[in-house]
């Protein structure tokens, strides 16, 4: 039959099947990111971040006991990172990172420990884990090694205040570090056990026979399967990427961000405040979505907050009583000037990766593999996030709305498949 792939091969149109099947779990997965995220930071709830991070976790976990193909994992977590760069955020690197951090150490806990239950709860260990370290570099690189001599004199002065002057700073550390890599391994545990579940699942009307790729029942007729594709284009989905894009601004934003924070270092505040002012002003006109990260009031929350720690902090104890002093203040505008120069020029140069050159050059050129399967993904995104439209629900049975979604994956496969050979 056209199109048929077998477990390694490839398509009538060239495209790998793995790359299929990663199509499938890397869209669901950007899916909940793109819903159960919006749902989530809409109701500032904390810890959002790792939230998501433990439901791909688990998530990409059950689908790997229905494809237990190495490479699967990485491949779903690249194709759901440049999904999530359409959205239309002003900063989308810090999530896309993220999003990658989680599926190579993932992957990695499975390779390393194999195909089992030990490697899965390493990789979902690690995998969780991973959110916090990006959590820190995120903080080193807005604030600098500043934050960390903050830490740990606020550290000091709040264990003198409860009489435990030996505490250790870096136990707190390793405890918080100890709980997400115990929440990532459970996270590994349910996954495993959803999918499993997912195996189990019974056939249902119209498709009784188990699939010899998958190894699942269908879970769907023919006729019903026909329509999981979207009718409409995948460009109706989201904002469309509008406005003039250059190359040349694409480079200077690559530099201005290390080139900026190498200038607050070697060079006096007189050269550098000026020329990093210049910059951000530049930011805020060009790029409007710019703007919509400098209108939250938490961010300059932070930054005041930033301030008057450093001013307190951040110079050594005397007679165990913080001091306050001009050296204080001015390191945290130092801070304070490094975090607004590196989210104006992340938030540009997110804007200038949409650029259609650069995503096309990325994609085609030695990506052929990659640029098929989530053009793919992008058109079955519509009626993936059909399955997940109500995140209270999702909510109120996430393990339950997940098996559905794995129990799923023959059919979402067989849409693809179809997909693709009528390309």
């Amino acid at each position: 039959m056209q199109g048929d792939v077998t477990s390694s091969g490839t398509g009538s149109n060239g495209i790998d099947n793995i790359w299929l099947k990663a199509a499938v779990s890397g869209g669901l997965w950007a899916a909940v990111e793109i819903i159960l995220g919006s749902f989530l930071h809409n109701l500032r709830v904390p810890m959002a971040g790792s939230i998501l991070a433990s439901f791909g976790i688990i998530l990409m976990i059950a689908f790997f006991q229905i494809w237990p193909e190495r490479g699967l994992i990485w491949r779903a977590g690249l194709i759901c990172a440049l999904m999530k760069s359409i959205s239309p955020s002003a900063v989308i690197l810090g999530p896309m990172t993220g999003i990658m951090m989680e599926a190579l150490l993932l992957e990695a806990g499975i390779v390393l420990l194999g195909r089992n239950l030990a490697g899965y709860l390493a990789g979902g260990a690690l995998a969780l884990f991973s959110a916090l370290l990006h959590k820190l570099m995120s903080l080193l690189l807005l604030y600098g090694f500043n934050i960390i001599t903050i830490y740990l004199n606020l550290f000091y002065f709040a264990s003198r205040q409860i009489n435990i002057p030996e505490a250790d700073p870096w136990l707190l550390i390793s405890i918080l570090g100890g709980l997400y890599l115990l929440i990532g391994a459970l996270a590994a545990l349910a996954g495993y056990i959803v999918g499993q579940r997912a195996l189990k699942e019974p056939g249902t009307a119209g498709m009784s026979q188990r699939n010899p790729e998958t190894g699942i029942m269908s879970q769907r007729n023919p006729e019903t399967r026909s329509r999981l594709l979207p009718k409409k284009p995948v460009s109706d989905i989201f904002e469309p990427v509008t406005g003039s894009f250059s190359l040349p601004l694409f480079i200077l934003h690559i530099t201005a961000i290390p080139g900026g924070l190498v200038l607050m270092n070697f060079s006096g505040r007189l050269v550098a405040y000026p020329v990093l002012i210049i910059y951000t002003l530049f930011c805020l006109v060009y790029y409007k979505n710019t703007i919509r990260r400098f209108k939250k009031p938490l961010f300059w929350f932070q930054l005041l907050v930033i301030i008057l720690l450093a001013t307190i902090f951040l110079e050594s104890f005397e007679k165990g009583t913080p001091v306050i002093n001009w050296s204080g203040i001015l390191a945290g505008v130092d801070m304070n000037i490094r975090a607004i120069l590196v989210v104006a020029g992340f938030s540009a140069l997110s804007t200038e990766l949409k650029n259609p050159l650069i995503t096309n050059f990325l994609l085609k050129r030695g990506f052929r593999q990659l640029y098929l399967a989530i053009s793919l993904a992008f058109r079955a995104l519509p009626s993936m996030m059909e399955e997940i439209s109500k995140p209270k629900r999702f909510f109120s049975g996430p393990f339950s709305s997940i098996r559905e979604m794995v129990a799923n994956a023959t059919d979402w496969l067989e849409a693809l498949k179809k997909n693709n050979d009528s390309a």
